[in-house]
């Protein structure tokens, strides 16, 4: 994106992730470096999404959204500024592990910020919207949830495979799966004995769940 429109590219990722990107990029001959001050010199320029107001989308020719779940939240302000940020910007990518980890209708913020369907015109077209959205639902307070409409599953999915592509290893994109596939996994037990009852027991039982555990090792 930098060699094909002559300006930097400006790499947004979560505050904690900022200074892994820039040693990730190193070690495949990227030269990335960190800015928090709106500099717009160099190749490739990682920052935190706390500091996008600082930068201006007309000195970039690409952005890139690491961790761009943070788009899922619908009426968020910090969704509407990168979504304003990205329109202005030729070339676009989003990255993320969790495109949409609770409902697949949050697909649609992602599509907004790329320039393709907005967030409403996809619900419009794919989903049917299950609650009476009357003025005498709203003012009871109903939540309007949506679901695919009954012929528009497939046509969705194709929809979505326009604008998204999913890797699930290395090989997808050309590279060696060989550090990536792990050994089997070894499951050993042990067995520890509790040393004080729990109140109203006259036997020590197992541990089952996560809070049984915590409570034992409380104990």
């Amino acid at each position: 994106m930098a060699r094909k429109t002559g300006k930097p590219v400006l790499y947004l990722t979560p505050l904690a992730v900022g200074s892994q990107t820039v040693r990730e990029a190193e070690k495949f001959g990227i030269e990335a470096r960190h800015c928090r001050t709106g500099s717009k010199h160099g190749h490739i320029i990682v920052t935190n999404y706390e500091k996008l107001h600082m930068f201006n989308p007309s000195d970039f020719g690409g952005v890139v959204c690491d961790e761009s779940s943070v788009l899922k939240s619908f009426a968020g302000a910090r969704k509407t500024e990168i979504t304003a940020f990205m329109r202005k910007v030729p070339y676009r990518l989003l990255q993320t592990a969790t495109a949409a980890p609770n409902d697949f209708i949050e697909l649609g913020t992602s599509s907004e910020a790329l320039g393709y369907l907005g967030y409403m015109d996809m619900l419009n077209k794919f989903f049917k919207n299950d609650l009476n959205n009357s003025a005498q639902g709203r003012m009871a307070g109903e939540v309007v949830k949506w679901r695919l409409k009954g012929h528009a599953e497939q046509p969705f999915w194709r929809w979505v495979c326009s604008w998204a592509r999913a890797i699930r290893r290395p090989s997808d994109i050309g590279y060696s799966d060989s550090a990536f596939v792990l050994p089997a996994l070894r499951e050993i037990e042990h067995i520890v004995d509790a040393r004080t009852l729990a109140d109203g027991m006259l036997f020590a039982m197992p541990a089952h769940g996560l809070k049984e555990q915590r409570e034992e090792k409380i104990r």
